[in-house]
């Protein structure tokens, strides 16, 4: 039970996947049912062949199919004391042949089956026994792979930064709310003057842009030491510039540096662009990009700009996962800026975005990352 829920595919409702090799076991073995079942404590769940649907286990095939290490073939139901008064064998459904080949979740755990099923007595050789395996075996290759995808989210979650940083008179938050694995983050770091933050976007999804977006953080933090946000952009965009070009991959980040005692935010914007400061009156500003995603050209120039955080005023940037919500990408901004009215702190400027992202009601084809920092109303 636990490999089987650690898969994290039992409740996740179908999946295209597992459609398309149901589809090819019964146009190989010519039965009208093919199903790929997993068997949890008390229900059998079919992921596919029958989308949603949900038997008691004792009711099932696959129940016993999970507990033998080897796969059952039941060439006529009524003739088989086991299953004989099944109410899919004695019921209306008149299931006559069934051959189940026990499928294996990372460890080596009995977790569900690949099965046919007809209607009519049929005997089953070592051919298309040798055929159902390999099929099984591409199942459980799938079901594998989901889970190292899972694995690999968590670690990159566990790379984003925990508690915020305390810097007298701001308050500072971040979330990245994943899709799976992409190639968003959000970082920050104390200086002697104030703080450093950043939120980068290697466009893109899936363990490669998770990777590119690793390396690029750790450059950008090492670069970050050593100079000012331009410069520190561009000596990262240099070091990566190889490896974005050779995988096809472009990041975009908007990285800049809070001086606490004045309040002035330095930045530089290489493509970014998904920058806005809402301000006490109602008005706004928005960050432009200042210069080119990382990976166009071999040695980046990114311009360097200075904004003042007067009392009140809530910095927002975030990643074009929220964008990509609304069916305008032009609507955005208005919507962000509404969202941001009369936020009190930094953290209820991220959960007003992520409420507005879940509000659109479209697929999440992509993560939603957001950093905001406000300045107190009382700083001087």
């Amino acid at each position: 039970m636990e490999a089987l829920h650690r898969l994290g595919v039992l409740d996740s409702g179908p999946d295209r996947r597992f459609d398309d090799v149901v589809r090819l076991a019964r146009r190989l073995f010519e039965v009208p049912t093919a199903l790929v079942t997993l068997v949890d404590r008390t229900r059998t769940v079919h992921k596919a062949g029958d989308p949603g649907g949900v038997l008691p286990r004792e009711q099932t095939f696959c129940s016993t199919t999970v507990a033998e290490d080897r796969m059952l073939v039941v060439p006529d139901a009524t003739q088989d004391p086991r299953f004989a008064d099944l109410p899919r064998v004695a019921g209306e459904e008149h299931v006559r042949f069934y051959a189940g080949q026990p499928l294996m979740a990372p460890g080596g755990h009995r977790v569900g089956a690949l099965c046919l099923v007809d209607v009519r007595p049929r005997e089953f050789g070592p051919e298309q026994e040798a055929l159902l395996r390999d099929l099984a075996h591409w199942v459980e290759a799938q079901m594998a792979a989901e889970q190292e995808l899972e694995r690999a989210s968590e670690v990159q979650a566990g790379l984003l930064p925990g508690r915020a940083p305390h810097v007298p008179g701001y308050g500072v938050a971040g979330a990245c709310v994943a899709a799976g694995v992409g190639g968003d983050f959000f970082d920050w770091s104390p200086t002697p003057a104030g703080l450093t933050l950043s939120i980068v976007d290697v466009l893109g999804t899936g363990p490669a842009a998770s990777i590119m977006a690793a390396s690029v953080r750790a450059v950008l933090r090492v670069a970050s030491r050593q100079a000012g946000v331009a410069q520190a952009l561009g000596d990262a965009g240099a070091v990566l510039h190889t490896d974005l070009h050779a995988t096809g991959f472009l990041a975009t980040s908007f990285h800049a540096h809070l001086d606490q005692a004045t309040g002035d935010l330095t930045y530089a914007d290489a493509g970014h662009g998904l920058t806005l400061v809402v301000h006490p009156d109602g008005t706004s500003t928005r960050l432009r990009a200042s210069g080119l995603p990382l990976g166009v050209l071999p040695v980046p120039e990114t311009a360097e700009r200075t904004l003042h955080l007067a009392p009140g005023d809530v910095l927002v940037t975030f990643s074009d996962g929220l964008v990509e919500r609304f069916r305008n990408s032009a609507d955005s901004f208005p919507a962000v800026h509404d969202a941001l009215r009369g936020v009190t702190s930094a953290q209820g400027a991220v959960d007003a975005v992520l409420r507005l992202a879940d509000a659109q009601g479209r697929s999440r084809a992509d993560d939603v990352t957001v950093l905001a920092v406000r300045r107190d109303d009382a700083a001087a």
